[in-house]
């Protein structure tokens, strides 16, 4: 049994160009359902949703860092810091 992914210069032309052509179908596919489809409630609340779910998380992990980023340097330098801004 062959391994599914080979480098390129291994894998014939026969076989990169059907890979290609099977992306393209598969991708092109998708993008026309999502474009095609109409805004309905349901499509936008999913839609809502999910870009919900993604900015929280991105929002989260962005406090996490800068609040363990602002530990660390309270950390290191102590009051220091705030006395030579003094």
């Amino acid at each position: 049994m062959e391994a599914p992914l080979l480098p390129p210069k291994v894998m014939d032309s026969k076989r990169r160009h059907w890979a290609a052509v099977k992306f393209r179908a598969i991708f092109a596919g998708t993008r026309r359902k999502w474009a095609d489809s109409p805004a309905t409630v349901p499509n936008m609340l999913l839609l809502t949703l999910v870009f919900g779910v993604v900015s929280g998380v991105v929002a989260w992990l962005y406090s996490l860092y800068f609040e363990g980023l602002l530990e660390l340097v309270w950390k290191v330098n102590g009051t220091s810091s705030w006395q030579a801004l003094a």
